[in-house]
This record gives C-alpha cells, structure tokens and sequence, in this order.
C-alpha cells in the first residue's frame, strides 16, 4: 500500500524552479517606474523647448525629469512636461515663454534673473509649488496680470 501513495520526487522537485523562474522573470520583464533625470538646457541647436539637440541629454524633457534652463531665451513650440523645472541660476538673464500649455508639471523655481512668460490664455496647473526667488543683491518686481474672459 506504500508504494500506491509515494509521491513522485521529481514532481516536488519540479515545483520550486518553476517558482523561481517565474520569480526571475517578472524581475526582469516586468515594467518599472521611470527615474527622474536631471536635464539642462545646452542650445545645442535654437531657442526652442521643443528641439531635443537644445538639452544635455539630447531628449526633450518628460515629466519625470529635473530641467534647469540658465543663461538663455527658450520659447515653446508646442506643449511641455517637467517633474521640476528652474529657471535661472540667479546670475544671468534668463527667459522661458510658454505659447503653448504644461501637460505635466510638478514644481517650477524662478530666481533672480529669471522670468517666465505665459502667451497664451490657458490656465497652468502644477502638482507641485511655484517658489519665486528674489536673490541677495536686486530687489524683484512681481507683477500679476489677472484677465477675465
């Protein structure tokens, strides 16, 4: 009667390496959250947002990067994505003017020198702060234009 009820051992061997190959699988195949970057305006190629030559990596931000534009007028040609963006390093005239909308945005940093435009006449929404820095040396004029439609 033992030899009816003896389990086979290959088959409890057999169990664990399927487990684990499967384990092993998903580890790798499996998607993953994308990792922020941390891009900076090089104008490799014009003053647009939208030209990927125009960024240290030479990909156009996403909104899981870190972007610093500094020393430079940058216009946007179509919609932009950030998880941060600043704007100046507090040193040297900077610009960005936005003609068309933030799709995705987390927290946007202006410091001294710095300006951002909005030519269009679309409410921006950000996921995270709008922090305006003054610097030590020049006092900052903030000037909010408010426009009913």
């Amino acid at each position: 009667m033992n030899k009816l009820f003896k389990p086979k051992v290959w088959f409890f061997n057999w169990i664990p390496a399927c487990a684990g190959m499967t384990m092993l699988f998903l580890f790798l195949f499996a998607p993953s959250p994308a990792l922020a970057a941390t891009v900076t305006w090089d104008g490799g190629s014009s003053g647009s947002w939208n030209t990927a030559a125009n960024w240290s990596n030479d990909i156009v931000p996403t909104s899981s990067d870190d972007v610093t534009i500094d020393n430079t007028a940058v216009t946007t040609s179509s919609n932009i994505s950030f998880s941060t963006l600043t704007i100046g390093s507090g040193t040297y005239t900077t610009s960005l003017t936005l003609t068309n909308n933030i799709t995705s945005g987390g927290s946007i940093t202006i410091n001294n020198a710095g300006t951002l435009t909005q030519n269009n006449k679309v409410q921006q929404t950000l996921t995270g702060t709008l922090t305006i820095n003054s610097g030590t040396t020049s006092p900052m004029l903030l000037i909010l234009k408010i426009i009913y439609y």
